[in-house]
């Protein structure tokens, strides 16, 4: 009886230091987390801010069309678009492996 005891000690301490470690892992992992949505955060009210000073994005609009002209303007979004979209796809490559 003493050795079924002995064992089954043995057993409970080697989970609560199993349990310990898994903790430590989550534990980071979780502020690994926290960092990234910290950042999101910070750029949504960037973000946010900006929209809130309507002047500003017009002014901004009508600086770059003054400046660009639409047609370069025009060619300058679809490239864009086209590097944004490349780039998410090698994004998606990249963290699938």
């Amino acid at each position: 009886m003493k050795q079924r005891a002995a064992q089954l000690a043995q057993r409970r301490a080697a989970l609560i230091q199993r349990s310990a470690a898994q903790r430590a892992v989550l534990a980071a992992e979780v502020d690994l987390i926290a960092v990234r949505l910290e950042r999101i955060d910070v750029r949504i009210d960037a973000v946010r801010r900006f929209f809130r000073r309507p002047w500003l994005l017009l002014g901004g609009v009508a600086a770059a069309l003054v400046l660009l002209g639409p047609r370069k303007l025009i060619r300058i979004g679809s490239r864009g678009a086209m590097w944004f979209g490349t780039t998410q796809r090698v994004l998606r490559l990249m963290h699938l492996r």
